[in-house]
C-alpha cells in the first residue's frame, strides 16, 4: 500500500476514535444533580415554626439537669439522614478522615461518598488519551503483527518508533500516567445532607474540618 492510503486509514482511526469519545462522554457520564446553596435552610410554614420552637423547649427544659456531655450526645442524636460527599481521588485520606469522625460521632447519619464526575470536556479528553496509550503501547509492543494481518507497509514513524522501543514504551506509560493525574483531577470536596450542598471546596478553596462539620449539621 502507498503513504497515502496509510496516512488516510490512521486519520480516520483517528476520528473514529474521538467521535466514539464523544459519544460516550455525553451518552454515558452521568449527570451531576442540581442542588442548593450552602447553608440554605428549607423554608418552614407558620405552623412548622411554631411545632419546632416548642419541641425545641421542651428539649432544653428535659436536658436542663444533664451535664454537657450527655447533651452534646443527644444533639447528635437529632441529626439522621445521608451525608455524602463527591471528592477528587487526591483527597482520599481526608474522605476517610471525616467518614471515621461522623460514624462514631453521628450513628444516626447515612455515609456515602463517590468520585465527583468529571466535566463532559474533561472526561473527553481523559478518554483521548486512554486510547492513545493503550494504541500507543500495542504498537510498541505488537506493531510488527497488526501491520502485518493489515497486509500493509510499515510507516516511516513505525520504523523509528521500532529502533527506539524501550525509550518510546517509557515515555507512552510516564507521559499517560503524568496526564491522567492531571486531567483527572477535579480538586473536589462537595458535602450534600440530605441532597442539600452543605459545604464546597470549590467555594471555599478548603476541605471541610470537623468542627465545621458539626456546625453545620446543628442548624
Amino acid at each position: 500500500m502507498s503513504k497515502a492510503i496509510v496516512d488516510s486509514f490512521i486519520l480516520k482511526l483517528f476520528f473514529a476514535l474521538i467521535i466514539f469519545d464523544v459519544v460516550t462522554v455525553v451518552y454515558l457520564t452521568p449527570k451531576t444533580q442540581t442542588l442548593t446553596a450552602p447553608n440554605e435552610q428549607p423554608k418552614t410554614t407558620a405552623n412548622e415554626q411554631d411545632q419546632a420552637t416548642k419541641t425545641q423547649g421542651e428539649t432544653n427544659f428535659d436536658d436542663s439537669g444533664n451535664d454537657d456531655d450527655s447533651f452534646r450526645g443527644s444533639k447528635s442524636d437529632q441529626v439522621t439522614g445521608t451525608l455524602v460527599i463527591q471528592h477528587c481521588s487526591s483527597h482520599q485520606a481526608a474522605l476517610d478522615n471525616i467518614k471515621t469522625y461522623i460514624q462514631a460521632a453521628y450513628p444516626d447519619i447515612v455515609f456515602e461518598s463517590s468520585i465527583y464526575p468529571l466535566p463532559t470536556v474533561q472526561a473527553l479528553i481523559s478518554k483521548f488519551l486512554q486510547y492513545i496509550h493503550w494504541i500507543m503501547l500495542a504498537l510498541n509492543l505488537f506493531g510488527d503483527k497488526i501491520f502485518s494481518f493489515l497486509q500493509m507497509p510499515y510507516p516511516s514513524w513505525y520504523l523509528l518508533m521500532k529502533e527506539k522501543k524501550m525509550m518510546v514504551l517509557l515515555v507512552v506509560l510516564g507521559g499517560s500516567m503524568f496526564l491522567g493525574n492531571i486531567v483527572n483531577k477535579t480538586d473536589a470536596f462537595e458535602v450534600y445532607l440530605n441532597g442539600d450542598l452543605i459545604y464546597s471546596k470549590f467555594q471555599t478553596g478548603t476541605i471541610v474540618t470537623t468542627d465545621q462539620l458539626d456546625t453545620l449539621l446543628a442548624h
